[in-house]
């Protein structure tokens, strides 16, 4: 989406909210390095070419509100390969070390494939962000004090 708006404008565009990874997103650079074929045969070309890119923030927020919701669960996947992601280096969940452009966050309990089913765990908090332009009170700000390769359901 960065890259579009940086292409394109903001256009009607006025909150964003994005869904981060620490564990998730080195995901494609495990596949690529890790099962090539399989991640080929899978996922193509697109798979390789994630696993090079870096995530680059917006040059200019300027008239948008950004939320950022940051998940602290490892995937099946990624927890079976937890020991091979940490040679990428440490991991941090710390929002400034995510995204650089944001208005508000949360951090869920939910992993990278339970955030696109769980809307009952997100979903109240995704509506008043797109009503009001910051999650609730309620909202997390706090990392979970937890080992995220360990499966915790809440």
């Amino acid at each position: 989406m960065n890259r579009y708006i940086e292409l394109n404008g903001k256009k009607n565009i006025r909150r964003i909210i994005y869904d981060r990874s620490p564990i998730q997103e080195r995901a494609a650079r495990i596949g690529a390095d890790k099962l090539p074929f399989l991640s080929r045969v899978k996922y193509g070309q697109i798979l390789f070419d994630f696993s090079e890119v870096s995530l680059q923030p917006l040059s200019d927020d300027t008239d948008l509100e950004i939320g950022v919701i940051i998940e602290n669960q490892a995937t099946h996947l990624m927890r079976i390969f937890e020991k091979s992601s940490y040679k990428y280096g440490k991991y941090s969940f710390d929002v400034n070390d995510i995204e650089d452009n944001y208005d508000d966050f949360f951090h869920t309990w939910l992993d990278h494939e339970l955030m696109y089913r769980r809307f009952d765990v997100i979903g109240a908090e995704i509506l008043y962000f797109y009503k009001e332009g910051i999650f609730t009170k309620k909202a997390r700000r706090k990392t979970y004090d937890w080992d995220p390769f360990n499966k915790v359901r809440l």
